[in-house]
């Protein structure tokens, strides 16, 4: 207790009590925090959520139910250009004929998954930056289920700096050292958005112990390996029978929106072409 009191100073003052004692206590207390202008409050609407996300003074992320007016399309219908990036289950009939025939040809099998653009988009996971500018464009965000909000800090941003500066620096003097820059920045950014259901674990055995692997139920794939001569080992490759995520995805997610929303207020919105990327290592 002496630890968190010296750590307070003089910023505040401790009260201890019995749980019970707080539940009836907190019913008629209000309080506020700096934190966030939500705490402590016991009712919040959806139009205090966007009403203090167009302000900044939510930064984070929302679960939403997004729609673009006609009105909207209309503006921005020379741009031939949506806003919103989702992934769609696409069927043959929601092409033209050329672009049928151009993917039969190619032996594509329908439905398909694939990121791409549209006007609306349900249970989409949007950062506030991105739903803000969305909402200056018009769009309507007409259901929010849930939100999760964040201090907004740069804690990756002198190792960013670094490395950028580094890749810079290295133009025409060093380009293995630019590229390994490039490299390390780009695989730090791929961590972030790792999907551990993919993951696989590989072993390799003796063809006499090779019935220890292909009898389980992880199995994925087995071959034997090829040499000049015969080596008599085999490549097991297995589903792995626990796996901890523990990797931070919302990180990704702020960063590949966030790069997204500095893309279009960085170019011309409407009226033009949208040209060039603006990529999201210095947005982390």
């Amino acid at each position: 207790m002496y630890d968190i009191e010296q750590a307070l100073g003089s910023a505040g003052e401790i009260s201890i009590m019995r749980e019970c004692v707080w539940v009836k206590m907190r019913t008629h207390l209000s309080y506020t925090s700096k934190l966030s202008k939500f705490i402590g409050r016991k009712k919040i609407s959806k139009e205090d959520i966007l009403g203090a996300i167009e302000t900044g003074e939510f930064f984070g992320i929302c679960k939403v139910r997004l729609s673009t007016p006609k009105h909207v399309i209309e503006k921005f219908k020379d741009l031939n250009f949506p806003f919103i990036f989702d992934k769609k289950s696409i069927t043959d009939d929601l092409l033209g004929d050329k672009m049928k025939n151009l993917a039969k040809s190619r032996g594509r099998k329908f439905p398909y998954q694939a990121m791409t653009l549209c006007y609306n988009a349900d249970h989409r996971l949007v950062v506030s930056p991105l739903l803000k500018f969305y909402l200056n464009l018009g769009m309507v965000v007409d259901e929010i289920y849930y939100c999760i909000e964040y201090v907004e800090a740069k804690p990756f941003g002198q190792f960013v700096e670094k490395l950028v500066d580094l890749r810079v620096r290295s133009v025409g003097v060093n380009k293995p050292q630019g590229d390994r820059a490039k490299f390390s920045l780009n695989s730090a950014i791929g961590r972030f958005g790792l999907n551990l259901e993919k993951h696989r674990q590989t072993k390799y055995t003796k063809s006499e112990n090779l019935y220890r692997h292909t009898h389980s139920p992880l199995l994925q794939s087995e071959h034997e390996l090829v040499g000049e001569y015969p080596l008599g080992i085999h490549e097991i490759c297995k589903k792995r029978r626990q796996a901890v995520d523990k990797i931070p995805v919302h990180i990704s997610l702020f960063i590949y929106q966030r790069s997204k929303a500095e893309l279009y207020t960085k170019q011309k919105v409407g009226g033009g072409c949208i040209s060039g990327f603006s990529g999201g290592c210095k947005l982390i």
